[in-house]
């Protein structure tokens, strides 16, 4: 691991007039606003997408976001001749002049969101042209710095040309026209408009704006939608995206208000809290993930043919996230936990080891030219390794009660953000209207997965950095479904007296941290498991039998070559994805990268008796 040395800043000293910090390195692959000051993502995906002199044959790789967009986006394309909305924002565009774009809608749940106990609505918006430098806030001060970030983010992902994006932010109340202006100033390059510098005020205009104010409750539930714990904005947020009529054979049919935003047609959609952070890596990443399992689902390989045990318990798997944070100084209980060695390192605190498993799907890769297979038709070693959810994500309060109110709309998936695409929402709506109809041979619910080499991209940091050193419910934590298990450990825990001091006993049982290197390392550690126990025929064997993680099975190889470890960085960052046309490439002289990206099926052979030999007996002690 390495990466550059870093000062976290936490806390703000009134008395001493500066902020404290500690220092320390990030390399995890996450994208973070406080390690990554600049919008668009890490420094490859800012290269790709936002430079203007970049090569040309660079410049292609970033087509593949619009291509797969496209693909699996809306049939129905927006007009864009001269006077209409989308010429307006978008038809003086200088890198894509007069070309169609992948239409985004973002729907923002701002509830809860605010300065310290203050709703953020009731205070003012940071000035954009004031004549000091801002003055820092702490990230756990206020809302506004977070929503400031990730308009930027958007904004970002406009001015790549690509994309055309619409948020609606949805609040419980009407909110002041100084924050409508505020943020419709940040979105220029989206069809917003700059903020004068002699402006006064602030007066609401007939112009279009990419952003559109949802009030979604009415006097009479106003107090519900505050509640936290009552689910009310996330089901408005899912109704307002789904817009089904009820009618199976008409999911494109939208039944939300012609004045909605979300009423259009649009080829992705977004739904996030104002706590957790969207960047174009990620939306990327779910666009290439997608493309994947469609073209996967497309190909004529029987999908049975498989030695592994298990799998996803449906056939409509749908790319999802998790939330991870890096510990807060801010907390006194963990500080002492906020790093590993030098190394900062975000957890997730919904997941576990036992909350997914691993799979192989054949023909899941996807080239250039949106959903276009590039796997042999007979070859079934050609695809990607997946994780996938086994069981729900297990928030702490008050979020798990709005989350049992109104599950996340795929098993397994996040209820704070998600994505759909045009092609996922109709056939979602397809097995709502059906379940709700009460017809017995509906499909499968949709369920959650993430490509293993591109794992990090899926990892949506939670910017407030307060989630973490938080007790679950009692009944309600990850790991339900093995809930004996930890009991029984922890009373052999006791019976030994193995841990003399009651707050490891309590780090250890009552805490959920799974760091973003934890999550890799086992997701990888249970594919090859998973593959070795197929070609052995030992499913309860401790040690790898015929086959090895040549980067994890460290007793087996070590030192590791220095190329593993450079593919690894890579994988990590989100360059699997990235430059996929690279990496998948049957050319590509990069072969030990494989592994890295999930597209080793067999991982790495152990070539002698004695690498067993040795394997066993490390085990062992």
């Amino acid at each position: 691991y390495s990466g550059p040395l870093q000062k976290y800043y936490y806390r703000f000293s009134k008395q001493r007039g500066k902020a404290d910090y500690f220092e320390g390195r990030d390399d995890s692959g996450v994208v973070s606003s406080r390690f990554i000051p600049a919008v668009g993502a890490n420094k490859e995906y800012q290269d790709l997408f936002l430079k203007t002199d970049a090569p040309d044959d660079v410049r292609a790789a970033s087509m593949r976001l619009y291509e797969n967009c496209l693909a699996l986006g809306s049939s129905v394309r927006p007009k864009r001749g001269s006077g209409t909305t989308w010429d307006l924002w978008y038809g003086k565009a200088a890198s894509r002049p007069g070309e169609d774009r992948c239409r985004v809608l973002f729907a923002l749940n701002t509830v809860g969101a605010g300065r310290g106990s203050t709703m953020l609505w009731e205070t003012n918006p940071a000035a954009p042209h004031a004549e000091e430098p801002p003055r820092w806030v702490s990230e756990q001060e206020t809302a506004a710095t977070h929503l400031e970030r990730n308009l930027k983010e958007i904004n970002a992902m406009c001015q790549t040309g690509l994309v055309a994006a619409r948020v609606q932010i949805l609040v419980c109340e009407n909110i002041s026209p100084k924050w409508i202006e505020w943020m419709d100033s940040l979105m220029v390059d989206c069809g917003g408009r700059p903020w004068s510098v002699d402006q006064q005020g602030s007066t609401l205009d007939e112009r279009p704006s990419p952003v559109q104010i949802v009030v979604a409750s009415s006097a009479q539930t106003a107090e519900t939608c505050h509640d936290l714990k009552s689910g009310f904005m996330e089901q408005r947020a899912q109704d307002l995206i789904f817009a089904h009529s009820g009618n199976p054979s008409s999911p494109d049919q939208k039944t939300t208000d012609p004045s909605l935003v979300s009423s259009d047609d649009h080829d992705l959609y977004v739904n996030m809290k104002w706590n957790t952070l969207v960047t174009t890596r990620a939306v990327s990443s779910f666009l290439q993930a997608s493309a994947d399992l469609a073209a996967a689902a497309a190909s004529p390989i029987d999908k049975t043919d498989t030695t592994e045990k298990g799998g996803p318990a449906s056939n409509f798997l749908v790319p999802s996230f998790v939330q991870v944070s890096y510990v807060s100084e801010e907390n006194s209980k963990i500080a002492k936990w906020r790093m590993h060695g030098d190394f900062f390192h975000p957890a997730a605190w919904e997941i576990c080891k036992e909350s997914y498993e691993t799979t192989w799907i054949p023909h899941s890769l996807s080239g250039a030219g949106g959903v276009n297979g590039m796997c042999p038709s007979a070859d079934s070693m050609c695809g990607q390794w997946w994780v996938y959810f086994t069981e729900l994500q297990m928030s702490t309060s008050p979020a798990v009660y709005a989350n049992e109110a109104v599950p996340a709309p795929v098993q397994g998936g996040s209820n704070a953000f998600w994505m759909l695409s045009e092609r996922h929402r109709l056939e979602f709506v397809k097995g709502l209207s059906c379940r709700q109809s009460k017809n017995g041979k509906c499909p499968r619910e949709p369920q959650a997965v993430i490509p293993l080499g591109d794992l990090e991209s899926f990892l949506i940091n939670y910017t407030p950095n307060t989630a973490l050193g938080k007790k679950h419910l009692e009944g309600r934590r990850p790991g339900y479904t093995k809930a004996e298990e930890f009991a029984r450990d922890r009373e052999e825990v006791k019976r030994r007296q193995q841990l003399e001091d009651e707050d490891i006993e309590a780090a250890l049982f009552d805490y959920t941290i799974y760091p973003a290197a934890l999550f890799h390392k086992d997701a990888t550690l249970k594919a090859a498991r998973k593959r070795d126990a197929a070609l052995s025929g030992q499913e309860d064997a401790k040690e790898p039998q015929q086959i090895k993680s040549s980067y994890y099975d460290i007793t087996i190889t070590k030192p590791r070559p220095p190329v593993m470890g450079w593919c690894q960085a890579m994988a990590r960052r989100g360059l699997c994805s990235l430059f996929a046309d690279y990496f998948r490439s049957p050319s590509t002289s990069i072969k030990n990268c494989a592994e890295a990206c999930g597209m080793a099926r067999d991982f790495s052979p152990i070539s002698s008796v004695e690498e067993v030999e040795i394997g066993t007996a490390v085990a062992k002690k």
